[in-house]
């Protein structure tokens, strides 16, 4: 299985603290590193250890590959670990990015430290979901958007609206837009991510901290699927929990 390059930035603490553990920060689909920044300099800053804020494989400025499994997003985060010379850290992941944390605390469970899972629970949420749908509608527009409307935020905006209704869903996808090059960056990949392989299921329960945060939306996650209680999901939340990991 290949390893995609991934695209990462590292934030750096002013005053180290002594054998802090690595925090990882995944964005969710449709997402960037960029959609953790301030927090992940708030925990850099707080924990006084490195931030690693990657572009999932097919967002951001990440390669593409036709290969967008889950299994290949582990290992393309192992690939990041492997790259800066970290043993193991903790992984936090949004959404998309969760289920790829999970994935990794099954196929490599030495290398994570903790796990920390954002509006994301570990169920199949099938194909023909709601949401999906919605996702694939976001995904149709913004391929159908004419280039020359690609050249400004607004007219790109504009170009949204009759299947984005939503003023914040469409700010955070204008974050994929590069109107010099009157083109949206890499977003995803063109197919429904291939769920975890059902082999995994017999592999041993990992045994390192695990957390599941979900917003007020059962839909997303609730504690029927979760092995701990489900609480609302901040920033400022987040913090306390990378500090407690």
């Amino acid at each position: 299985m290949a390893t995609a390059a991934l695209n990462y930035r590292v934030v750096e603490p002013k005053e180290p603290v002594a054998d802090r553990v690595p925090l990882l920060l995944l964005h969710g689909l449709f997402g960037s590193n960029s959609n953790f920044s301030s927090v992940g300099r708030k925990c850099c800053e707080t924990l006084g250890g490195r931030v690693l804020l990657p572009d999932l494989r097919n967002h951001g400025q990440s390669a593409w590959d036709s290969d967008c499994s889950f299994e290949s997003m582990a290992d393309d985060l192992i690939g990041v670990l492997d790259r800066e010379g970290i043993a193991s850290a903790v992984l936090c992941g949004h959404s998309l990015g969760g289920k790829a944390v999970m994935a990794a605390s099954l196929l490599h469970p030495t290398r994570v430290e903790g796990m920390i899972c954002v509006d994301i629970a570990p169920i199949d949420y099938g194909g023909e979901s709601a949401d999906w749908r919605g996702n694939q509608a976001i995904k149709a527009a913004m391929a159908a958007a004419p280039r020359e409307a690609l050249g400004s935020r607004k007219t790109a905006e504009e170009a949204l609206k009759p299947v984005v209704p939503d003023a914040g869903v469409r700010q955070f996808l204008l974050q994929n837009l590069l109107p010099d090059e009157h083109r949206w960056c890499r977003v995803a990949s063109h197919s429904r991510p291939r769920p975890v392989n059902p082999l995994l299921g017999t592999a041993a329960v990992p045994t390192m901290p695990a957390l599941l945060l979900c917003p007020p939306y059962p839909h997303c996650c609730c504690a029927r699927h979760a092995r701990t209680a489900a609480v609302p999901a901040t920033p400022a939340l987040l913090l306390r929990l990378c500090l407690a990991s």
